[in-house]
């Protein structure tokens, strides 16, 4: 049985620290509705001008703490019960009824974008909402956001939506471990005792650390990005080296005075998008709106 590409990402979503092999997806290729859906890469980013009349501003969150360390507990069991649905009962899976809350019209259509995403590009179904599009919502966000959203303890988001922002960074995860995987060895030269896997690894995985929630970093079992960083640095320092080129985790935090936003352009698209609390303020979304907006959503 051909492997879809839920699998794939469901069998390597706890990669433990330290692990350095390469990942080979062998999933089916993207129907042509999955296709049309991957309008962006993971991590890429969404120009936006938000004085164009083709945007709308649609709900406005606080990139709060709600993923704290209590989020971890039943996460797996969760994620396993959405894969099992999904994969048995697809267009039918009870978990495609659920609605977020605060039902406006702009909101339902982020969650049933959602659906159709997870329906077409991941489990080599069709869209079941007709009058959604198929794109990725969470596509422009950092990987920090995706954690929060995953690991969402407030109830803002659908269990589908969480488990879509999983799926993308998992994915965006992947990419990261191959593109580091065969790296040239900048420490050994002719000494093949240098630990430069050792090494790489607390490097890459600092990084990735450093973009995780609390809830996330505490379901994975994982050390701080900082401890991290120290046993990097203390491989450096036996070595006598200053530092070495590392690649950059695309997308990984954005400032951390944004808010969560979603916007929806002229063809019916929506996206959820960082934006500065500055920005809102100088195109005239004045702050009590914003604040406004956080406190109705927490005490919801």
């Amino acid at each position: 049985m051909t492997e879809i590409r839920a699998d794939f990402l469901m069998n390597n979503r706890a990669i433990a620290p330290g692990v350095t092999i390469k990942w080979v997806d062998s999933s089916t290729a993207m129907s042509p509705d999955a296709a049309a859906a991957k309008a962006m890469p993971a991590g890429a980013s969404v120009n936006v001008s938000l004085s164009a009349a083709a945007l709308e501003i649609t709900a406005l969150l606080r990139r709060t703490a709600t993923s704290n360390a209590s989020a971890a507990e039943g996460f797996d069991p969760l994620m396993e019960d959405l894969h099992q649905q999904l994969s048995t009962h697809g267009k039918e899976a009870q978990a495609l009824q659920e609605l977020p809350k605060g039902q406006t019209q702009q909101r339902i259509a982020l969650s049933l974008q959602a659906s159709n995403y997870l329906l077409t590009s991941l489990y080599d179904g069709e869209k079941l909402h007709d009058t959604a599009a198929s794109n990725n919502p969470f596509r422009a966000l950092d990987r920090l956001s995706l954690s929060h959203i995953a690991f969402d303890a407030s109830g803002s988001f659908t269990s589908i939506e969480r488990q879509v922002a999983f799926l993308d960074l998992t994915a965006r995860d992947i990419d990261f471990r191959n593109q580091t995987f065969d790296l040239p060895d900048p420490l050994n030269g002719n000494d093949f005792k240098a630990p430069w896997n050792t090494l790489a690894s607390y490097l890459r995985d600092a990084q990735m650390a450093s973009g995780m929630s609390e809830g996330e970093r505490t379901w994975r079992g994982w050390m701080p990005a900082h401890e991290l960083h120290a046993h990097a640095q203390s491989v450096l320092d036996r070595q006598g080296i200053d530092k070495v080129d590392f690649p950059a985790y695309s997308n990984l935090k954005s400032s951390s005075d944004a808010v969560l936003t979603a916007v929806i352009d002229k063809e019916g698209v929506s996206t959820w998008i960082n934006i500065p609390i500055e920005k809102l303020i100088a195109q005239g979304l004045y702050l009590g709106l914003i604040e406004s907006a956080a406190d109705q959503t927490s005490t919801d």
